[in-house]
């Protein structure tokens, strides 16, 4: 599968998919237990990945840390802060019931309140100063590739459809564009279609 997603990537850095391979297995740990990949995790370098994978998946995983960062901030301050504050409410049942560990044990008129209204202000900007963080480190660039330079022509009428014609007419009404290539694509749906049947 790696060969089949990936191969392009392997041509590009002119390694093959064994080498490829050994040098991002190189940087990892074979499994050896339970969660023994959760070390992995933080010791795979972007640049393995990026020659591996490709840019698109060094920015999925860059975005996937950003929000594991911010949700462990969250859960910091929710179990060091918000949960020994609800913990003091006498509304709920007692220590073992999961009421007494929520908003709705303490006092309307209790004061501790505030600190919820707080935190939940709080917890937006952090998350846009952590997704800003994130979108600064992203990388951007525009590939100067053929695709983007691709144009596709539609409703040529099929008495029109040859490339050496074709070719003359945009050399003779654009002559500043260079054309590199022409190819004739053909609607097969109704083929498609009777070939089912048939």
């Amino acid at each position: 599968w790696t060969q089949l997603f990936y191969g392009a990537m392997d041509d590009v850095t002119g390694s093959s998919e064994a080498d490829s391979v050994i040098s991002l297995d190189s940087n990892t740990q074979i499994d050896k237990g339970f969660c023994s990949w959760l070390t992995t995790i933080f010791r795979i370098k972007d640049e393995s990945i990026l020659q591996k994978c490709g840019p698109d998946a060094v920015q999925y995983l860059s975005f996937q840390r950003h929000i594991l960062f911010y949700m462990s901030v969250m859960m910091v301050i929710s179990l060091g802060v918000v949960l020994p504050i609800n913990f003091q409410g006498t509304l709920q049942g007692d220590e073992t019931n999961f009421g007494h560990t929520t908003l709705s044990n303490l006092d309307p008129n209790s004061p501790w309140l505030w600190v919820h209204v707080t935190l939940a202000i709080l917890y937006l900007p952090l998350g846009i100063i952590i997704m800003r963080r994130f979108s600064i480190t992203l990388k951007l660039e525009e590939e100067d590739g053929g695709v983007s330079r691709t144009l596709m022509i539609t409703n040529i009428p099929r008495t029109y459809c040859d490339t050496a014609d074709l070719q003359r007419h945009f050399r003779e009404a654009y002559p500043e564009i260079e054309i590199q290539d022409i190819q004739l694509a053909y609607d097969i749906t109704r083929v498609s279609v009777l070939d089912k049947e048939w």
